[in-house]
């Protein structure tokens, strides 16, 4: 529907196309913010993954049966998409970093550690769970900012930068599954939850580092 005319893509031999995909790997190096952004985009949704190898089976112990848990894990990404407007008019008020720091990193490491304990807490109560879950899920759209704020880290190669964010969303669907797997052998299902929380306030922490350049100056 867009009547735009575009312009071809001028780097169209072997040698240009070479170089633009090395240029993915190189900009970290060159840009040592855009590496963060990217460590920040796999904390991102790592309890997204994480969470359905574990959960449901902790919350079943807990009188939250597999199918009332997945009503609520379909609700939690409706309220994801509905939020993703809101932190990105709230990011343009208060500022990207902001946004991500407070809502994305600090919001779900705490919302994190809330599907925890509000079973145990409430006994199990599914509106207090469901609750917290949605807000669980309203405030992972505190990261939108996140692809505006690393792109604009550079003044070219933006869509080198935007490559390293791409992978920084795809990696936990790998990482999620295996910080399950590899830990909750030994820690159990609460060490589990506190290693994702803390990741969530380690990207706070990191995301602090991701300054743009003017404000450098």
């Amino acid at each position: 529907m867009n009547k735009d005319k575009l312009e071809p893509n001028q780097g169209s031999s072997v040698k240009e196309k070479l170089y633009e995909l090395i240029k993915g790997v190189t900009i970290v190096k060159e840009e040592p913010k855009v590496l963060l952004g990217g460590i920040v985009r796999v904390i991102n949704t790592t309890a997204q993954f994480a969470f359905p190898v574990f959960l449901p089976t902790y919350l079943a112990g807990h009188g939250i049966p597999t199918s009332t848990w997945l009503a609520i894990w379909g609700t939690i990404f409706t309220s994801n998409i509905l939020f993703n407007l809101f932190f990105g008019y709230i990011g343009d008020k208060i500022g990207w970093r902001n946004t991500i720091m407070y809502f994305g990193g600090i919001g779900c490491g705490v919302t994190t550690l809330a599907i925890y304990y509000f079973p145990e807490w409430f006994n199990g109560n599914i509106w207090i769970v469901g609750l917290v879950a949605i807000l669980w899920g309203g405030l992972l759209a505190g990261y939108v900012p996140l692809s505006a704020l690393v792109p604009s880290l550079v003044k070219e190669d933006k869509g080198a930068a935007m490559s390293v964010l791409n992978l920084g969303a795809g990696l936990p669907v790998f990482v999620g599954p295996a910080i399950v797997g590899l830990l909750i052998g030994s820690i159990g299902n609460v060490g589990v939850i506190w290693v994702l929380a803390i990741l969530y306030f380690v990207s706070a922490i990191l995301t602090k580092f991701i300054t743009l350049p003017e404000e450098t100056k």
